[in-house]
């Protein structure tokens, strides 16, 4: 033990005022300030800290001058557990005295899990923080007062007496001049240029998700990205002008020589009382209409099967890792899927809860849970290394874990998430949300800009750049004669049904907050079973008011021979505003776009920055350098089912693919070009403005091979017929 540690033996009782014995010291004050305003004044202190919002069993926490800092290179773990003896109060059960305050930063995860991928380089704030404290004010919401507490040991008794008078006195003084409201004057503070990250790269990052999943990987994974502003102002005035609109569960403020932390974070970690530990992982998330909140949103997440997934498998991850440490059979789980409100966003919470063994330290019990499942994935050590490979940043106290450890009131720590990390005038925020199987890409993006927002908007920020798909974002298409899926039957079996399905339920939960019915995979299965030779299955979902949306299953004969293979003349058309990752009825608009083409020719849409986006009914790809490129789905393309299926098959192939926009010109250099959909497999392309080729690429006919014996169909004769067909 370093000689400025506090001594391991104080067993006083807590006094309510009067001389300060050794042990807890519990002091009632007067003091007419808030936890805002109590930060305010101590902001310039060494190591401030102020924790609000639901707390120890609702409440704040001040403090600053601490006896002791952990260095850098010390064993965070082990260090939680360097608190003194003290018996807890019975007149003060929510008193915490003092301990240790800080943050455990993600990439922790390192020192307990046996990690194979490198990390993303990049700037970021120390690995931790941990400061011993054995004085702080603390504000008890039942009370409704301030009291304040110390770990009184002999040799810190003068020290201790010291900052509480020297404290107060400048609180007194500052409220005292203050308005009638009794609020300290606050300084200007506001953020200024926002660094975005890239849409279209996060939309990338959440597939390659999904492909993993698809792959067996894992099951879920927490997918983030992060936005970059200039602070201009006292980052301590700005986390009190958030917890003053915002009222965070888990607000924290940390600041040190390194920078500082502004957390709003709605969730709860670890909390540890005695041998009983809870956590509440937070899986799902709706917008709020507003601040007061907006309960059709509330019902819409209760009703997504997605959220409910996603959060079920994180709840089953966390009664894994406390099962880890707690007394066999004590792990149950008292809460599952409340739907809870947030500053701007409704939550879905579960909350896990458990025994331990008296023998178990808080350093095992962080071991055994750390870095928190509902940030990572399942299984964790898989989703981190997943995390890894697709985040271009690395993630610093973001995703970690924020609290205190007291001798007093034990353990209580939230998840880093909605929180600022400030260094040298940029603050930090880093977003994101679970993947699954479910997911869509652009979805994924919305959220998190839908979790942003409200802190964003506190700290006046520009206005958030709406999202392709977001509610109010231009449409297209009629969207209430419904949507619909195409399939093609071989035989009387529909190749690719699951995934049909899949997106189809996707669409009309997005679009209508239908939940289409378990049994229409069934039902296409019996329509389709007669029929023999190549058939084509159309399925209409039709939106009903107030009832279950009408369901059409027409088979017809497949119009075109899916293994014809002449080769495709493709003519770019500008692509029109409101383009949608929906495959509606009303196609009115593409029949426009088709109209001006020429015989033989493939409409390709192209956007304002010559970005090629999709054909009129087809995904496409292009050859190039011997990688097969795809698209992002970055909301204004369809997500097609044999696109899926083809980066899948290449996937398998050991091929090598990227998903990134492709620029119209890039057509020059490219070894090959071909278009996917559902009834015609995958074409080839012969002639565009800036090429043309022979013949298809290696590639490109390897994969139409291996596509056509999925489906159980004989391979074409490529590269085909001489003469051109319309597609």
């Amino acid at each position: 033990m370093k000689e400025t540690e506090p001594a391991l033996d104080l067993r006083g009782n807590a006094t309510d005022a009067g001389p300060m014995k050794e042990g807890l010291h519990v002091e009632r004050v007067e003091l007419a300030a808030s936890p805002a305003d109590v930060l305010r004044a101590l902001a310039d202190r060494p190591f401030p800290v102020a924790l609000s919002g639901s707390w120890n069993d609702r409440g704040a926490v001040v403090t600053s001058d601490p006896v002791r800092v952990a260095a850098i290179d010390e064993d965070p773990f082990a260090v939680v557990d360097r608190v003194p003896s003290v018996a807890p109060s019975q007149s003060h059960p929510r008193a915490i005295g003092g301990g240790w305050f800080g943050y455990l930063g993600y990439r922790l995860a390192r020192r307990l899990e046996r990690i194979k991928t490198p990390e993303p380089r990049g700037e970021r704030l120390p690995d931790f923080h941990l400061a011993f404290y054995d004085h702080l004010l603390r504000y008890d919401e039942t009370d409704a007062c301030w009291y304040f507490e110390a770990l009184v040991t002999e040799p810190r008794r003068d020290s201790i007496r010291h900052w509480r008078d020297l404290v107060l006195e400048q609180l007194r003084t500052a409220t005292s001049t203050a308005t009638s409201t009794a609020t300290v004057p606050t300084a200007e503070v506001r953020l200024g240029t926002i660094r975005w990250p890239d849409r279209a790269q996060h939309a990338v990052a959440v597939e390659r998700c999904m492909a993993a999943i698809r792959r067996g990987d894992i099951f879920q994974a927490n997918v983030c990205t992060r936005i970059g502003a200039e602070l201009s102002g006292s980052g301590a005035e700005a986390w009190a002008r958030l917890v003053e609109a915002l009222h965070p569960a888990r607000a924290a403020y940390l600041a040190g020589p390194w920078g500082a932390l502004l957390s709003l974070s709605p969730e709860l970690f670890l909390r540890r009382r005695g041998t009983h530990v809870l956590t509440a992982p937070i899986k799902g998330t709706r917008p709020r209409g507003g601040m007061a909140g907006d309960s059709h949103e509330a019902d819409v997440l209760r009703a997504s099967a997605k959220d409910e997934a996603e959060n079920v498998m994180i709840v089953d991850l966390m009664r894994n890792d406390l099962g880890r440490v707690c007394v066999p059979g004590s792990v149950r789980v008292p809460a599952l899927l409340s739907v809870e409100p947030h500053p701007g966003v409704w939550h879905l919470v579960s909350y896990v809860e458990g025994e331990l063994p008296p023998t178990v330290s808080n350093s095992a019990l962080l071991r055994a849970t750390f870095p928190p499942g509902s940030v990572t994935g399942t299984p964790k050590v898989r989703a981190i290394e997943i995390i890894d490979e697709l985040e271009t940043v690395p993630r610093g106290v973001y995703t970690g874990a924020i609290g205190y450890a007291s001798p007093v009131a034990g353990l209580e720590m939230s998840v880093a998430i909605r929180t600022f990390e400030v260094r040298g005038g940029t603050a930090w925020l880093g977003v994101g949300g679970g993947v699954t199987a479910e997911s869509t890409p652009v979805e994924e993006w919305i959220e998190c800009l839908v979790k942003a927002r409200p802190l964003l908007q506190v700290l006046g920020a520009p206005p958030i750049p709406a999202a392709t798909g977001e509610c109010g974002s231009p449409a297209l298409a009629d969207r209430r004669p419904g949507v619909f899926e195409t399939m093609l039957a071989v035989d009387g079996e529909v190749c690719e049904l699951a995934d049909h399905v899949s997106r189809l339920r996707r669409s009309c939960w997005e679009v209508y907050r239908h939940r289409l019915d378990p049994q229409l995979a069934d039902l296409v299965r019996q329509r389709s079973a007669p029929l023999r030779g190549t058939h084509r299955i159309r399925v209409r979902v039709s939106p009903a008011a107030g009832a279950a949306p009408a369901v059409e299953v027409a088979p017809q004969p497949s119009p075109h021979p899916v293994c014809e293979q002449a080769g495709l003349h493709v003519v770019p058309r500008p692509a029109p505003e409101g383009l949608e990752r929906h495959k509606f009825v009303d196609r009115r608009w593409l029949e426009e776009v088709e109209a001006s083409r020429g015989p033989g020719e493939t409409a390709v849409l192209v956007d304002d920055d010559g970005l090629l986006l999709e054909s009129t009914r087809d995904s496409l790809f292009i050859v190039r350098a011997g990688t097969l490129h795809a698209v992002p789905l970055d909301g204004r393309i369809l997500p097609g089912v044999t696109r899926q299926i083809v980066l899948d098959l290449a996937d398998d192939l050991g091929l090598r693919t990227t998903v990134s926009p492709i620029d119209l010109r890039s057509l020059g250099s490219a070894e090959g070009m071909f278009l996917t959909n559902a009834l015609r497999g995958i074409r080839w392309v012969r002639r565009t403005p800036q090429r043309e080729w022979d013949q298809p690429d290696d590639i490109t006919r390897t994969l139409s091979d291996l596509l056509l014996q999925r489906w159980r169909l004989a391979p074409p004769d490529l590269p085909g017929a001489a003469a051109d067909t319309p597609p």
